[in-house]
Parts: C-alpha cells; sequence; structure tokens
C-alpha cells in the first residue's frame, strides 16, 4: 500500500523555541514509521480489522505501548486511510474495541 502523504499532527506554535521545532520535526518522522507499519499490518496481514491491541501485539515496537497504536489509528482515521470495521467484545472483557482496516 502506498502511503498518502499528509501532515502528522505533530507541530511546533510559531513562538517555541528552536528546540521545540526540532523535536516536532523528529516525532513527524518517528509517527510516519509507525503510520506505515499500522497500515502495512493491516493491509496485508490482517485485511478483515483489528483492535488497537491486536495491532500492539503483532508489531515489535508497540507492545509496551498499545496507547501509541491508539492515537496512530485515531490520526489515522482522521487522515482518511483507516475505517471502522465493527466493534468486538473479547471474552472477559466489559468493554468493546473497535476493528480498524485499511481504506482501499
Amino acid at each position: 500500500m502506498n502511503l498518502p502523504l499528509f501532515e502528522p499532527l505533530h507541530k511546533a506554535k510559531n513562538n517555541d523555541p528552536q528546540t521545540s521545532h526540532e523535536a516536532a520535526a523528529n516525532a513527524s518522522k518517528f509517527v510516519q514509521g509507525h503510520y506505515r507499519k499500522i497500515l502495512d499490518y493491516l493491509d496485508g496481514i490482517h485485511p478483515h480489522g483489528a483492535t488497537y491491541k491486536q495491532i500492539a501485539r503483532a508489531i515489535p515496537e508497540f507492545t509496551d505501548d498499545p496507547a501509541a497504536v491508539a492515537r496512530r489509528t485515531g490520526e489515522l482515521r482522521d487522515a482518511g486511510l483507516l475505517e471502522a470495521a465493527g466493534t468486538v467484545k473479547p471474552e472477559g472483557s466489559r468493554n468493546r474495541f473497535t476493528l480498524w482496516r485499511a481504506k482501499a
């Protein structure tokens, strides 16, 4: 899947110090890698959808930080690259989770 270019949400404000602008630029590169891994996983490995927790378990760098996947899935949805494919309530869970899939 070719990742369309879009602006990540990590920007420094005009009046922020130079170090903030440098950090925002680094975060944008870092986040783009996250987007790519999530989209590749959903597009190639799990086309029917996966929860953010399932995605986190499947991608080694996210295993300790599933909340990062939750943030990225929201950003990818807002960019029009992901869509909700339904919900699932895992056995023993009190909560339902969104199944995410890459938009065709």
